[in-house]
């Protein structure tokens, strides 16, 4: 659908995975068909309430709220099944309450896709807000909401976002090369001069 999202890593309680739950039924008075493809997280595929208690809150405010059968846990994904989902989903969404530098969004920004995430950690120095990417305050599931149906509803402008965000992710991914190439001669240089 073109109202679709993806969510990455959604069993782990860091991901704040509910956040987006919360922000669903606004999502879908807007968009009725919205959904949600959420990678890394098999646990609630048959909607059985069981296992970790993070997985069972998630399952009962998705019950509470009546967005159930809006979710689609796909599991563990392999690189290539993972740009696959990516790809046909209009936004990637993080809502993470700790985020150092998050992978996921890189490799979502990497691919265009325009990303909403929450304002934590080291987000802001990957994507600018409001241009290369949309940002939230935390605890916010309305804004979280509002910035989704935003870019659901101006199409040219999300792909715009996407693309700035992909040369900002391809920038930041050099760069990290270029460090990790830095150091390695570095260490390189020290082993040999310890050596001698």
């Amino acid at each position: 659908s073109a109202h679709r999202l993806f969510f990455s890593q959604g069993g782990k309680p860091i991901k704040a995975m509910h956040r987006l739950v919360e922000a669903i039924p606004l999502v879908a008075k807007v968009f009725p068909d919205v959904t949600v493809a959420v990678s890394g997280l098999a646990e609630l595929r048959d909607g059985i309430i069981r296992g970790q208690s993070y997985h069972r809150f998630i399952a009962q405010r998705m019950h509470e709220l009546g967005v159930s059968d809006r979710f689609e846990f796909l599991g563990a994904l392999g690189p290539k099944t993972l740009i696959k989902e990516m790809q046909s989903s209009s936004v990637f969404v993080s809502t993470s309450s700790i985020e150092n530098s998050p992978n996921s969004m890189g490799e979502a920004m990497m691919l265009g896709i325009p990303c909403v995430s929450s304002f934590v950690g080291g987000v802001p120095s990957i994507a600018k807000d409001g241009e290369e990417a949309l940002l939230f305050p935390l605890n916010e599931p309305e804004m979280l909401a509002r910035h989704i149906i935003w870019l659901l509803k101006h199409e040219d402008e999300a792909l715009k976002i996407g693309s700035r965000g992909r040369t900002r992710a391809l920038q930041n991914h050099s760069r990290e090369e270029n460090r990790r190439c830095l150091l390695a001669v570095y260490h390189e240089i020290e082993e040999r001069h310890s050596d001698s």
